[in-house]
C-alpha cells in the first residue's frame, strides 16, 4: 500500500502540503474534505436543513445518490460546478454537521477506499484518513498549528471573511464539532507523526513529509524535482471515473519529466555534511566504498559475522538453500522478505562477503564508539531530516563500489505469509547500476521474533535464495523508465513469493 494519510484541523496546511507531496511523488491526490463540502452543497441545494435532526436520513440519502467528481481544481455535484460554492460561508457553516452524520461518513469512506484501490500511489488529506479510511497506511501525518497561525492563514484566504477574530471563532467552532462527534472524530492516529506547522513554511513541511516517506518505505525513487504544487496533478474522481492526469500512469509517475523518463538519482538538494561521530562513520563508509576499510573494521566485521552466524545456527538451526546464487564478486542487491528484526543477521549467514545496510542517521548520535561499531559492520547512515535523495545516492555509491547491498523490497517489517506491495527501490537501483537482484525468502524468523516483540524464541529458520534477476539492457543502454522499474518490480514480486512459500513450508508459524 503506497498511501500517505494527512490529517489535521482546518488551517493547518493539509491541502497545500498534500498537493505538493503528491506532485513530488507522482501520486494521486484526494481532498476528502471537498467531498464532504460537496455533499453539504447538494443538501443545501435540495432545501434540506442539515441541523434538523429529523432530516438526518434525508441528508444521508443525498450523500448516497449524488454524483461527485473531483477533476483537478474543479468539483462538481450531479454535473453542476460547485467549486466556489463549497468554500462559501453557507457550506462552511454546515459541513461539520453533515460530516457528523454516520451514514454520510460510511458512504464517503467507502468511496474513498474504492478510489485508493484503483491507484498505485495516493495522498489523502482530511480528518479521519489515518484513523478510519486507511488505518494501515505506511505513513500517517497529523498537521497542526496554533490557533493564531491557522486564523491568519484562513483570513488571508478569505474563506469566511477577512476578520481574523471571526475566522478564529469559526475555526474553534469547527474544531469542537469535529473533535467531539460520535463517529470518526478528529484525532491523531496512535502511530501518526505530529508536525506543528505554526512557524514552518510550506516547503519545509513538504520536505519533512517526503523525508518521513523515505524513512518509512526505504526508497526515494519516486521523488521528483520540486516544481511547486500543481492544482491538477494526480487528482481523480471518487466515483471511479479516471480523469485528468490519472488517465496515463506513465505521465502521472513522470511528473516534471518526459512521460517515460526517469530523473537521475543524484538530483535534489545537497546532502548535509556530517559532523562529530557521523563524520567519522562517514570516513569509514568512504573507506568501505573505496575497497580499503580500516584493518580493525575488517577484522571486526569478520569476528562479528562469525559470532552472529554461530548464534543463528545455535538458536535457529539456520538452513540455507541456493547459496550459489549470490555472486562471488561485483555489485548485487540482496532482496529478502522482511518479517523480523532478526532478518538482517540471518541474511549475513548467506555469504562471507561483507554486506552493506542502511541505518537511520539517529543511530550515529553522540556515542562515538557505537557509531564506529555499526559503521565498521557495514552500516551507513541515511539522513531522515531532509527530503533529499541521500538514501538512493548512498545505495548507488555502494553498488558502484562493487559491494553487496541488502535492501528490503517490502520497506518496513511486515507480517503474514503473503508479500506486501513491493517498493521500487531495488528495481530502480538495479536498472541504474546494472546490479542483479537476488530474491531471498526467509521462513521462521517471524516466529523467532515477531514485529513488536522483544523476546527471541529458538525455532527453525530456513533461507531460500533464488537465481539472480538481471536488469534488462536495451539498445541505448540501461532502461530506467517508470515502466521498466514497474516491470522489474513485478518480476521480483513473482520470484520472491514462491521462495517465501518454500522457506516457510513445513515450519511452525
Amino acid at each position: 500500500m503506497r498511501v500517505i494519510a494527512i490529517d489535521g484541523p482546518a488551517g493547518s496546511g493539509k491541502s497545500t502540503v498534500a498537493k505538493a507531496v503528491a506532485a513530488r511523488l507522482g501520486f494521486a491526490y484526494l481532498d476528502t474534505g471537498a467531498m464532504y463540502r460537496a455533499v453539504t452543497a447538494a443538501v443545501l441545494r435540495a432545501g434540506i436543513d442539515p441541523t434538523d435532526e429529523a432530516a438526518a436520513p434525508a441528508v444521508a440519502a443525498v450523500a448516497r445518490s449524488c454524483r461527485l467528481e473531483l477533476d483537478g481544481a474543479t468539483v462538481t455535484v450531479d454535473g453542476a460546478d460547485v467549486t466556489a460554492e463549497i468554500r462559501g460561508p453557507a457550506v462552511t457553516a454546515a459541513v461539520s454537521v453533515v460530516a457528523a452524520n454516520p451514514d454520510v461518513r460510511a458512504e464517503l469512506v467507502q468511496r474513498q477506499r474504492d478510489w485508493i484501490a484503483g491507484r498505485p500511489g495516493a495522498v489523502l488529506e482530511g480528518r479521519d484518513i489515518g484513523t478510519v479510511v486507511v488505518p494501515d497506511a505506511p505513513l500517517k501525518v497529523y498537521l497542526t498549528a496554533s490557533e493564531a497561525a491557522r486564523a491568519a492563514r484562513r483570513a488571508g484566504e478569505g474563506t469566511v471573511g477577512a476578520d481574523r477574530d471571526a475566522v478564529a471563532a469559526d475555526l474553534a467552532r469547527r474544531d469542537r464539532l469535529d473533535s467531539t462527534r460520535a463517529v470518526a472524530p478528529l484525532t491523531a492516529a496512535g502511530d501518526a507523526v505530529n508536525v506543528d506547522t505554526s512557524d514552518l513554511g510550506i516547503d519545509e513541511v513538504v520536505e519533512a513529509v517526503l523525508a518521513l516517506w523515505v524513512a518509512r518505505t526505504g526508497t526515494a525513487t519516486d521523488i521528483v524535482a520540486d516544481s511547486g504544487p500543481d492544482e491538477g496533478a494526480g487528482t481523480g474522481n471518487p466515483t471511479g471515473a479516471v480523469t485528468g492526469t490519472d488517465a496515463d500512469a506513465d505521465a502521472r509517475a513522470g511528473a516534471g519529466t518526459a512521460a517515460d523518463a526517469e530523473p537521475a538519482p543524484d538530483t535534489g538538494r545537497a546532502v548535509p555534511r556530517p559532523v562529530g561521530s557521523a563524520a567519522r562513520s562517514d570516513r569509514i563508509d568512504r573507506a568501505w566504498n573505496g575497497g580499503a576499510p580500516d584493518r580493525w573494521a575488517r577484522v571486526l566485521y569478520a569476528v562479528a559475522r562469525s559470532i552472529l552466524v554461530g548464534l543463528c545456527g545455535l538458536l535457529f538451526r539456520v538452513e540455507v538453500r541456493g547459496r550459489e546464487h549470490i555472486p562471488a564478486t561485483g555489485p548485487v542487491i540482496l532482496a529478502p522478505v522482511h518479517r523480523s528484526n532478526l532478518d538482517t543477521p540471518i541474511v549475513a549467514c548467506t555469504t562471507r562477503r561483507p554486506l552493506r545496510f542502511m541505518g537511520k542517521d539517529s543511530l550515529w548520535g553522540s556515542n562515538q564508539a557505537f557509531a564506529w561499531l555499526i559503521s565498521a559492520l557495514g552500516a551507513f547512515p541515511v539522513a531522515r531530516g531532509t527530503a533529499d535523495r541521500d538514501a538512493l545516492r548512498r545505495c548507488q555509491v555502494v553498488l558502484e563500489a562493487g559491494q553487496p547491498l541488502v535492501l528490503y523490497p517490502e520497506g518496513t517489517r511486515q507480517s503474514g505469509p503473503v508479500l506486501h506491495e513491493l517498493f521500487d527501490g531495488p528495481a530502480f537501483l538495479a536498472l541504474w547500476t546494472g546490479a542483479p537482484i537476488v530474491p531471498i525468502g526467509i521462513g521462521g524468523s517471524e516466529r523467532a521474533q515477531a514485529k513488536g516483540s522483544t523476546f527471541i524464541r529458538p525455532t527453525k529458520v530456513r533461507v531460500v535464495i533464488g537465481a539472480p534477476l538481471y536488469p534488462p539492457v536495451g539498445r541505448e543502454g540501461r532502461a530506467t523508465s517508470r515502466r521498466a522499474v514497474r516491470e522489474l518490480t513485478a518480476e521480483l514480486n513473482s520470484r520472491l513469493q514462491p521462495l517465501f512459500d518454500e522457506a516457510r513450508a513445513g515450519l511452525r508459524t
